[in-house]
């Protein structure tokens, strides 16, 4: 399975696409530094062919693509790729991810460092290094949460900085002098309503659905981000304004999977995230969403942001990363 794996490209939106001008576009590389290449959520490793075989290569393989959370069906968290020291110049020099695998008697300690964009920009590699395969895999599993976590955050950052570039002043025009909020959205975003304390703005493609719900109300206590508080809200919130295809028919979270709640720093203030499934009741419809919530001290109140994906019977995380990318630019004014 591991060594069958195919290069998929996926485009975030028919301007950007346009605009980057091809399909392994990640942004402009630093000067002097060609952009990045290779899909969304790919890891090139550098390893021989007979450790990539071996316990090593089934180590690296099974942590790197154990399911990403809160998706209706299973999507690996990331697609590794092996490739030989021999081929790695010639073929995947400037790939956006980069794990080099060096194990060798000469390691004395073994040990992880982090590089970036060393012949592209914005890459970033991984050079591992150990006496032998028992230390390698140890390293790698003791270390497995903090480098699928740069990962995640070296694909979310790529995102925003792309957003960056091609951000529609309209509708962070909008949400500044209506809401006194900022966030960066993409071009291919459209405002779809804008009133009291709901903003909703999606990306709608033929087969595709990518939207914002931005809503606020009056900040309590810290009880106000336990997770099922959290939820309460959303569900009332999508049930005002978010209506389902059929009469009758709104969004609403899945309760038989528990949303996961994670508690992180944004802009160095405190944040909560919830990720999980939505669904539609009253209609079969559904996907994954994905919350950032923070607190606007100046005017003592919750903001959240929430994005939600939908895709038919495609994978859906890509999608989802690109919604959560867009979430990691909240700012209260």
């Amino acid at each position: 399975m591991k060594n069958k794996l195919k290069f998929i490209w996926l485009f975030f939106g028919v301007i950007i696409f346009l605009l980057a001008g091809c399909k392994g576009f990640t942004g402009s590389g630093s000067a002097g530094k060609s952009s990045t290449t290779g899909p969304v959520g790919e890891v090139l490793v550098v390893i021989s062919k007979a450790k990539w075989d071996g316990k090593v290569g089934d180590t690296i393989y099974s942590i790197l693509t154990k399911p990403f959370p809160q998706l209706p069906q299973n999507e690996a968290t990331f697609k590794p790729i092996n490739v030989s020291s021999s081929l790695f110049r010639s073929t995947g020099a400037t790939h956006r991810n980069i794990i080099f695998v060096n194990i060798s008697p000469e390691h004395k300690e073994p040990k992880l460092t982090i590089e970036r964009n060393h012949w592209s920009s914005p890459q970033l590699i991984f050079n591992i290094s150990a006496a032998n395969d028992e230390e390698f895999i140890n390293l790698f599993a003791k270390n497995s949460e903090s480098i699928i976590n740069t990962l995640l955050k070296e694909e979310r950052e790529r995102f925003v900085n792309i957003y960056k570039r091609y951000k529609s002043a309209e509708i962070e025009e909008v949400l500044r002098s209506e809401h006194n909020l900022k966030m960066t959205f993409p071009v291919d975003y459209q405002l779809d309503v804008s009133k009291d304390n709901f903003v909703w703005i999606s990306n709608e493609q033929p087969k595709t659905s990518q939207a914002i719900f931005i809503y606020y109300y009056n900040y309590k206590d810290t009880s106000d981000f336990e997770l099922h508080n959290l939820i309460d809200v959303r569900d009332s919130i999508t049930k005002k304004y978010v209506p389902g295809p059929a009469e009758g028919s709104y969004m609403t979270t899945e309760k038989l999977i528990i949303p996961d709640k994670e508690v992180f720093s944004l802009n160095e203030k405190y944040a909560c995230k919830v990720r999980g499934l939505w669904k539609t009741e009253g209609y079969i419809l559904g996907g994954p969403f994905v919350s950032v919530s923070i607190v606007d001290e100046k005017r003592n109140r919750i903001i959240t942001a929430d994005g939600y994906v939908y895709a038919g019977k495609q994978d859906k995380k890509v999608f989802l990363w690109q919604v959560e990318a867009i979430l990691h630019t909240l700012t209260a004014l």
